[in-house]
This record gives C-alpha cells, sequence and structure tokens, in this order.
C-alpha cells in the first residue's frame, strides 16, 4: 500500500479566504469535504471541495505512474 496525501496546506486559514479554495477544511490525510443537510445531494458539494478531489485524483495518479515507471 503506499499512501498519498494531498500535500497542501490548509485552503483557509483568514476570514477573507474563500470556501472555494482547494483543501479549505485543512486535511492532512487526504480529500475531506462539507456538505450542509439541509441541502439536496446534486448541489451540496462545494466547487472547492470538488476541485480538492479532483486535483487528489491527478496527484495519485502522477504517483501510480511514476512507480510503475
Amino acid at each position: 500500500m503506499h499512501w498519498v496525501n494531498l500535500g497542501l496546506l490548509t485552503g483557509i486559514s483568514k476570514s477573507t479566504d474563500s470556501d472555494d479554495g482547494l483543501n479549505r477544511l485543512g486535511s492532512y490525510l487526504g480529500a475531506m469535504a462539507y456538505s450542509p443537510v439541509d441541502k439536496d445531494g446534486n448541489s451540496a458539494l462545494s466547487d472547492g471541495d470538488a476541485a480538492t478531489a479532483f486535483y487528489l485524483g491527478k496527484r495519485v495518479a502522477n504517483v501510480a505512474h511514476s512507480i510503475a515507471s
């Protein structure tokens, strides 16, 4: 097993930071997402959380490619 973390610092550290940034919840272990319970599943995921998941997917693919080479 090979662990691939985000490799990002927290996305929100100031009150002026946007909720749409990468790693907005500040996870160091992997992608995390937060959605309000009063939204449906189709609109609950924020743009920043979706972008973080996409970023992690690319990072995992790059690591897997470098290990396989």
